[in-house]
């Protein structure tokens, strides 16, 4: 790349860093960011430094000092240089019990994209003793769940200029629109479901902008309830889709409506 990844400026955010600390945070309890030293960052966050030490740099180094200085139990891994990982995928972590778990993509493993247990800190700190700094290698001495993932494009890694400048497009803003026929198409009805849809803006998090029309053509091409919403990028689309309010909200749309047509469009 020839320039600090954790410094270049993303999406609306100075930096990748802040970028990634502020899409992640309602989503978790602690945010903590890894590195060296925190004197490059000009903003506040909670920041776990690397064991003096260890005198390499390795990203196993990153993690053995994270198990020795949090209070936690375990944490979850994310490469800065990550941005499209969403933080729902973490959730299927939580289903397995293994002391570490990895997400693995058409075979590829990701460690970086993973959860680590305090319980594995003795292996690692022996291999670090060892001067073993390769996280695969913990794969094969600690049991490990892989998980794995279909959509390869989240695991999009900031490695060269193109793959910044690829990333930087897919960050444009993005609109839905939800066009509905209602089955009973009156005053009352209509009132209801601009009220139920408008409760999605205060609980889920990634949507941006909300605004529901209730329509007064009397043409027979006329939808009747109009949904427009707007996302930071196609990521924050997708969460959107996968949120259980919105899920709960399709199903409710499905009993009140007979069709719906749909658009989404960058701007």
């Amino acid at each position: 790349m020839g320039r600090d990844k954790a410094l270049l400026p993303f999406s609306q955010s100075p930096t990748l860093t802040e970028y990634q600390h502020d899409r992640l945070a309602p989503y978790f309890p602690n945010i903590y960011i890894s590195c060296k030293s925190k004197e490059k960052f000009s903003f506040s966050a909670s920041f776990i430094l690397d064991n003096p030490n260890y005198h390499d740099s390795s990203p196993l180094i990153a993690i053995a000092s994270l198990l020795e200085q949090l209070k936690e139990d375990a944490f979850f891994a994310l490469s800065v240089d990550t941005p499209f990982i969403p933080a729902a995928l973490f959730e299927k972590f939580l289903a397995y019990d293994s002391p570490i778990i990895v997400a693995r993509c058409q075979g590829r493993t990701h460690p970086l994209c993973a959860l680590y247990k305090k319980e594995v800190l003795p292996t690692i700190q022996k291999a670090l003793k060892n001067h073993h700094y390769k996280i695969q290698t913990l794969f094969d001495t600690i049991p490990t769940t892989f998980v794995d993932i279909e959509d390869e494009e989240i695991f999009l890694n900031l490695n060269f200029p193109d793959d910044y400048e690829n990333a930087k497009k897919r960050l444009q803003m993005v609109k839905h629109i939800v066009f509905f026929q209602l089955k009973n198409n009156t005053p009352q009805q209509a009132e209801e479901v601009k009220e139920k849809l408008l409760t999605m803006k205060e609980n889920i998090e990634v949507l941006q902008d909300i605004e529901v029309g209730i329509n007064f053509a009397q043409e027979e091409r006329a939808y009747d309830i109009a949904l427009i919403t707007s996302f930071k990028n196609r990521e924050d689309l997708n969460t959107y889709a996968k949120h259980p309010f919105h899920q709960n909200i399709i199903t409710y749309m499905q009993s009140v409506s007979i069709s719906s047509k749909v658009v989404d469009y960058k701007y």
